[in-house]
């Protein structure tokens, strides 16, 4: 979710029409996340982050996921992440070399432009040295 306002209806659509799939409700907004979790404490929620910053404040928002752009991820990052108990996928990743670096060092997802070069790259899921 892009800007505030519009949680009560998220959670309501959530509600009528529930996903057949796993599914998480990110934002950029630590109230927008905040606010969700006030409406409905079951909604997955993912914290993505763009900024340097503001990475610390994952460790304080009732979160699942952290989606952290990709030049911020570190193999410390993601060692802390999931001793939080929390899954860590990283966006926008369009290089060969940076899909693989990432998935080597244990990344849950990736979110690329490029899904037939990430297919290519990571096999459908296995990981090649």
């Amino acid at each position: 979710m892009k800007v505030a306002g519009h949680e009560e209806s998220v959670v309501a659509a959530l509600k009528q029409h529930p996903p057949q799939r796993a599914y998480i409700v990110s934002s950029f907004l630590p109230q927008v996340l905040l606010r969700l979790r006030d409406i409905d404490d079951q909604v997955p929620l993912g914290y993505i982050c763009e900024h340097a910053a503001l990475m610390d404040r994952w460790r304080e928002l009732p979160i699942k996921v952290f989606l952290p752009r990709h030049d911020l991820v570190s193999p410390e990052l993601i060692e802390e992440v999931h001793q939080y108990g929390n899954q860590i996928m990283t966006w926008t990743v369009n290089s060969r070399r940076r899909m693989q670096e990432l998935a080597n060092w244990g990344v849950d997802g990736l979110i690329s432009d490029e899904p037939q070069l990430l297919f290519r790259t990571l096999g459908g899921g296995r990981t090649r040295e």
